[in-house]
C-alpha cells in the first residue's frame, strides 16, 4: 500500500490518507496506523492456512477461528483482505479483527479505509 492512494481488491476499494489525529470511532472497515509502520511496508493479501493475529498479552487467535465464529463462507475467507506489516505480523482482518497495539504514539498516522462494493443489491 502507498500513502494517499486507491487500490482495488476483489470487491473492495482500499483508500489511504494521511491524518494528524487518531479517531477512536472507526468502523470495522477503517484502521489508523503510525506513518512509521506504514513507511516500513504494509501489505495486503488473502488468508493462508495457519494465520494468527495478536489479541493482546502475548495471546494469538487463528484467523480461521475468527471466520468460524462469524459463520463466514469459504469464498469470503479467501476474498477478505488481510493487512500485514513488514514482519508478516497481521495487523487487521478487514471487517473482523484489528491488532490495535499499532495505533500508539504521537506521530502522524495513515487512515486505511476499505469500501465494499456490492455486486448484487
Amino acid at each position: 500500500l502507498n500513502q494517499n492512494s486507491e487500490l482495488k481488491w476483489f470487491n473492495y476499494t482500499i483508500l489511504t490518507e494521511l491524518v494528524d489525529s487518531i479517531d477512536r470511532n472507526l468502523s470495522d472497515h477503517e484502521m489508523i496506523m503510525p506513518i512509521s509502520l506504514f513507511n516500513n511496508g504494509v501489505f495486503v493479501r488473502s488468508w493462508k492456512f495457519g494465520d494468527r493475529i495478536s489479541i493482546g498479552h502475548n495471546k494469538t487467535k487463528k484467523i480461521s477461528d475468527i471466520y468460524i465464529d462469524n459463520k463466514s463462507s469459504l469464498l469470503n475467507k479467501y476474498m477478505t483482505p488481510i493487512i500485514l506489516d513488514s514482519n508478516d505480523d497481521i495487523l487487521w482482518v478487514v471487517g473482523y479483527r484489528k491488532n490495535n497495539a499499532q495505533t500508539k504514539g504521537n506521530s502522524q498516522h495513515i487512515r486505511v479505509s476499505f469500501v465494499k462494493e456490492y455486486l448484487y443489491e
